[in-house]
């Protein structure tokens, strides 16, 4: 991927990740510094939510909890069966929220002059380094599956 997905040092949040200012407080009281966060998608089974964030420094990173009411970071076996699905899902919603964005700046084009077809948008994540789930569906969700014909 490019932009912000792969080099952290680029100083605009990626695709998904949203604004969120931060107030250091005392007692409820605002006091001493704000900030700014961007906080990316997240995704929760039960008790374990997976959460992401991106900073200028650090680019994107994740927050793994267990709000099951015992010490944060003690997990069932069932909790950590759980986990590589919900990070895999919220890498999966980072991806398509990058690859949409993308896709609108380059769009796909069309080899044939009239409709868009599977090869086009395969050919076209092969030449952006996006994946092809990430891809598809993007284009899905920016012009409908039904928009996208077969590979002849």
């Amino acid at each position: 991927m490019t932009d912000s997905i792969k080099n952290p040092s680029i100083t605009t949040a990626p695709a998904g990740f949203r604004a969120h200012t931060v107030q250091d407080t005392i007692n409820g009281e605002p006091c001493g510094e704000s900030w700014t966060e961007y906080l990316g998608p997240e995704a929760t089974s039960g008790n374990i939510t997976v959460e992401s964030f991106w900073t200028e420094e650090d680019g994107i990173e994740f927050h793994v909890t267990n709000n099951a009411g015992y010490g944060n970071g003690v997990f069932t076996r069932e909790e950590l069966d759980a986990l590589p699905g919900l990070i895999k899902q919220v890498i999966s919603n980072i991806d398509v929220a990058h690859a949409v964005e993308y896709m609108k700046a380059h769009p796909v084009p069309k080899s044939n002059g009239k409709v868009h077809t599977i090869i086009d948008v395969d050919l076209w994540c092969g030449f952006h380094e996006i994946s092809s789930p990430a891809a598809f569906m993007a284009f899905g969700l920016i012009h409908g599956h039904e928009h996208l014909a077969g590979g002849k």
